[in-house]
């Protein structure tokens, strides 16, 4: 019998047997535009002051990157925002929208928010405005499930009478 086949990927593959290496995921913080070496990673909104993650250009061989994203500090100033790389680069899906359990409201939801796949390209959360959310514990992902789609999911944390974080800019 020859040697078994080895590939180094995120652990290493044996002939009959799978090891797998424990990795932690990459952190980013503060405005930048993403990469698709950096597929996987935990993005953290972690300021008061929002900024801008700018989700990369996919090939059809990057089509699966993916990255999630955290409040981890609610924001009181300009809105945390994911946006794709062009305005022809689209996000479909679904995010539920809570209130803060401090600031009910007649209208507190949940209520569900659909990103069409045709015309929206940001997801914008907070800010002065926390309506569309940016309250600490929302976390949302998106994945390239195509050159021009991204698929979002997710659960938002807002205050007062929730509105749609899905925008055209």
């Amino acid at each position: 019998m020859g040697a078994p086949n080895q590939q180094e990927a995120q652990g290493t593959w044996e002939r009959g047997t799978v090891t797998v290496q424990q990795t932690r995921r990459q952190i980013l913080t503060g405005a930048q535009t993403l990469t698709v070496a950096q597929s996987g990673a935990l993005c953290l909104f972690n300021a008061a002051t929002g900024y801008t993650f700018t989700l990369p250009a996919v090939s059809a061989n990057d089509v699966g990157t993916w990255f999630e994203f955290l409040v981890t500090v609610t924001n009181t100033a300009t809105a945390d925002k994911i946006i794709s790389d062009a305005a022809t680069t689209y996000l479909k899906g679904e995010v539920h929208t809570f209130v803060d359990a401090t600031t009910p409201s007649a209208a507190a939801g949940p209520k569900g928010f659909s990103f069409d796949g045709t015309t929206h390209i940001a997801c914008i959360m907070g800010g002065a405005d926390t309506t569309k959310g940016g309250v600490a514990g929302s976390r949302v992902r998106l994945e390239a499930i195509s050159t021009t789609q991204w698929m979002i999911t997710g659960n938002i944390v807002g205050a007062g009478t929730i509105v749609t974080p899905a925008s055209t800019t």
